[in-house]
């Protein structure tokens, strides 16, 4: 038996009468200790499996590697978890987005019907669909007569296994058998067609069924520059790499409703040199890594209280975290044009980490262990997936370098440190320290606010408050794909916190 495991109550009547059953399809390892009691944990904890694959990165296409055969056919052959059936809305709404093409020269209107058409075409279809959308995105010319700016566009599908939904549906089930689901409710509500019986938590992982919600931080990872897009399918994403990063935010303003958010200009940077092999490593990168990462969130033997008892409740906690994770960090990517949304989504993306990393708001802000957390990251993955997962991260750093210089009365006095005072306190710290304290500060105000505190914590926000000129460069959201990072390229770190939050909790 793989350790460590998990002792688990399962009614004899789940899965159709078959526990055991159940925990095949979830690929867990189990024995059985008595009436409905089993000691269960994931197979891949075996000494002798080095990954879980319950995702699985295949390239379909690469021209930029002549001798790499094109696998349209291995598109076409995987089977869909849900039928495709488009009602008449979908229908109409692929219609439209046909009808805006004829005759547009746009790429968001070409990127905006291949995903609808990847998503929906029949299993049967989708290996030559997505090779026509390939050969069209290959024949795109850009400006001033610019010939195929896309000619290596390459596809790629992530793949996700069914053992890992079976896997997220067991917390949901026990927190339902707890709170006291029968065998008979059940069948009732199965004759009654009732919809998801075992619902806790269920509007909360949605981003699990087709997994897209695991994928759009990589494919933000250069906002507001872009390198690929996605069409999302049941059992996975096809990802579509243009072979190149472009533009994602070109010109003002396109919408009247983003003349309400904020004004405020971030500083465009210089377009990442990447190229079809840096899209392919980064891929691998972050595929292997959501891999182990997920084992262990979908490992019941990871969620145990401290005498070996499995909770359905931490595990559905570390769930719903880890894919709200993933979902505030791409909507801070996409947040380009409201500098002040993304930087309180950065704020709840850092808090959300502490859990998984440990780390204080000050510590995950100050730049020399910002600058420490970098190059930890950069020595996990090789050079080309560097060029496509850094450059933000590196700007994070920087924008930390440019809030320290903001502290004037330090540039005025010319003093090496920062020399902070309010009445009733005086401290002198170092300039990244303080830093550091600042934005926590700002953070305070952007997510709770200073009022109604008092004491010496009150006095160093006051006196950081007054020492500084308040310009926050928009870069600085960015320090939280850094940590991201972090958390993704260190699952094992994940790992060990998840086990010591419940090794001293009786259930």
């Amino acid at each position: 038996m793989p350790e460590p495991f998990a002792s688990i109550e399962l009614p004899e009547w789940v899965w159709d009468g078959d526990p055991a059953g159940l925990l095949r399809a979830a690929r867990l390892h189990s024995q059985q200790t008595g009436p409905n009691a089993w000691r269960i944990a994931a197979d891949e904890r075996h000494p002798l499996r080095k990954h879980a694959n319950l995702f699985d990165l295949l390239t379909i296409s690469r021209p930029d590697l002549p001798n790499l055969r094109d696998r349209w056919n291995r598109l076409s052959e995987i089977q869909e978890i849900v039928p495709i059936a488009l009602n008449s809305e979908a229908t109409a709404a692929l219609a439209n987005l046909g009808q805006k093409l004829e005759g547009s020269s746009q790429l968001i209107d070409m990127v905006n019907h291949a995903r609808a058409v990847a998503s929906v075409v029949q299993a049967e279809h989708l290996g030559d669909q997505t090779r026509l959308i390939a050969e069209g995105l290959r024949r795109v010319d850009g400006p001033d007569g610019w010939p195929e700016v896309f000619a290596n566009a390459s596809v790629h599908l992530v793949l996700r296994q069914p053992e890992l939904l079976t896997r997220l549906t067991l917390p949901s089930l026990i927190l339902g058998v707890e709170a006291g689901i029968t065998r008979r409710e059940l069948a009732a509500a199965v004759s009654a067609d009732s919809g998801i019986i075992f619902a806790a938590g269920h509007g909360l992982k949605t981003g699990l069924y087709t997994s897209e919600a695991y994928v759009r931080p990589l494919l933000g990872s250069l906002s507001p520059a872009v390198w690929g897009f996605a069409a999302t399918r049941s059992k996975g994403v096809i990802i579509f790499g243009l072979g190149r990063a472009i533009n994602g935010a070109p010109g003002d303003s396109s919408e009247l409703l983003q003349l309400l958010t904020s004004t405020e200009q971030q500083r465009r940077p210089s377009l990442p040199q990447i190229d079809a092999a840096a899209i392919a490593e980064a891929l691998k990168w972050w595929v292997d890594r959501l891999d182990q990462l997920m084992s262990y969130v979908s490992d019941p033997a990871v969620h145990v209280d401290g005498t070996g008892k499995y909770s359905a409740i931490r595990q559905l906690e570390a769930t719903l975290t880890v894919e709200q994770l993933f979902i505030s960090m791409a909507s801070l990517q996409g947040a380009y044009r409201d500098a002040n949304a993304a930087r309180t989504l950065a704020f709840t993306v850092l808090d959300s980490l502490y859990p998984f990393l440990g780390r204080s708001m000050e510590q995950m802000t100050d730049a020399r262990n910002a600058r420490a957390v970098l190059e930890r990251v950069r020595g996990t993955m090789n050079r080309d997936a560097a060029k496509l997962l850094l450059p933000n991260a590196e700007r994070g750093v920087a924008a930390l370098d440019d809030v320290a210089s903001g502290f004037y009365v330090r540039r005025r006095t010319g003093t090496p440190e920062v020399e902070l005072s309010s009445p009733g306190y005086r401290e002198s710290i170092s300039p990244g320290t303080a830093a550091a304290h600042y934005v926590k500060a700002i953070r305070n105000s952007t997510m709770h606010g200073h009022l109604g505190r008092s004491g010496k914590n009150r006095s160093r926000i006051q006196a950081l408050l007054s020492h500084h000129d308040g310009t926050i460069p928009a870069d600085l959201a960015h320090i939280a794909w850094l940590h991201f990072l972090d958390f993704i390229a260190d699952p094992d770190q994940v790992r060990l916190r998840l086990l010591n939050s419940g090794r001293f909790f009786k259930s």
